[in-house]
């Protein structure tokens, strides 16, 4: 049985109480469709949604649609569909990203606050002179020293001023 036969058959089934319409004569899309969804309503045993869609489908549309997307992909272009596709991943992507460096700038914000970066202040006894830095790191760069072993010297003597390597250092605050 044919999709349009198909569709007379159900159409006459949903009518067949009402003599005075004609199901030949009935071109309406809209009324089509709503006797369609009639008969979903109406139908008491459940159907696969296919079935009722059946004789929906153009399938000469249909065709030409695939052989323009195939000419498209052949170009090299790509479909709408598969353009908001992209741009669907596009954006999660960039939303996983944005919250990662989000969660990045957060943890060094919490290790500048834990290291407690201190100012020092350095005096030369030999050379007479006393300097203020803002950190052990740019105290060892400057006198190219490793700001580690810097570091490590204030930890074992335990104590806010050491010498180290004939200087005198001491921390600040």
């Amino acid at each position: 049985m044919s999709g349009k036969a198909r569709h007379a058959v159900r159409m006459s089934n949903l009518l067949e109480k009402s003599h005075h319409v004609k199901i030949e004569s009935i071109d309406d899309p809209t009324l089509i469709n709503y006797l369609r969804l009639a008969e979903v309503i109406l139908t008491p045993e459940p159907r696969k949604m296919s079935y009722y869609l059946t004789d929906l489908e153009n399938s000469e549309e249909a065709d030409k649609r695939m052989h323009e997307i195939e000419e498209e992909r052949k170009k090299g272009n790509i479909t709408k569909a598969q353009m908001i596709k992209m741009n669907e991943d596009n954006k999660k992507y960039d939303d996983i990203i944005r919250k990662k460096i989000e969660q990045y700038k957060k943890r060094q914000e919490n290790n500048n606050q834990v290291r407690n970066i201190k100012p020092i202040k350095v005096t030369n006894p030999a050379a007479g002179t006393e300097e203020i830095y803002s950190s052990i790191k740019e105290f060892a760069e400057e006198y190219g020293y490793k700001p580690k072993s810097v570091s490590s010297a204030f930890f074992y003597q335990k104590a806010n001023t050491i010498q180290f390597k004939g200087l005198i250092i001491q921390k600040l605050k």
